[in-house]
């Protein structure tokens, strides 16, 4: 069986259910982040200001490690964050700096509210 996973038959599943608190449109993306995959995107979405989405469920092999990455949109300024995810589903709430700001912080969660 380990040989088996180790050969990639093995796979785990990822989602995200997310929710954009900012006053700006934000662009989330989940990819593996793999040495031997490079970074081949699983899911994206565009999520609007004070709006909700799920990214997943994706399959992805054992091996690899899949992030969530959320960016401002083009032109709103400010830098992608990163998290690392583990299997199953988690929570990330996207806020921005405490003056509104273009920084963003995520706020992650294994547990639902």
């Amino acid at each position: 069986m380990a040989v088996v996973c180790a050969l990639g038959g093995c796979s785990a599943t990822y989602s995200v259910d997310l929710t954009n608190s900012t006053r700006n449109t934000v662009e989330a993306t989940l990819s593996e982040a793999g040495l031997l995959s490079g970074s081949p995107v699983l899911g994206r979405a565009v999520v609007g200001p004070g709006e909700h989405r799920v990214l997943g469920p994706v399959k992805a092999s054992f091996t690899e490690r899949v992030r969530l990455s959320v960016k401002p949109m083009s032109g709103s300024g400010g830098f992608a964050e990163r998290v690392r995810l583990e299997s199953g589903t988690t929570w990330v709430e996207v806020s921005s700096d405490e003056y509104g700001g273009s920084g963003l912080s995520l706020r992650v969660r294994r547990e639902p509210k």
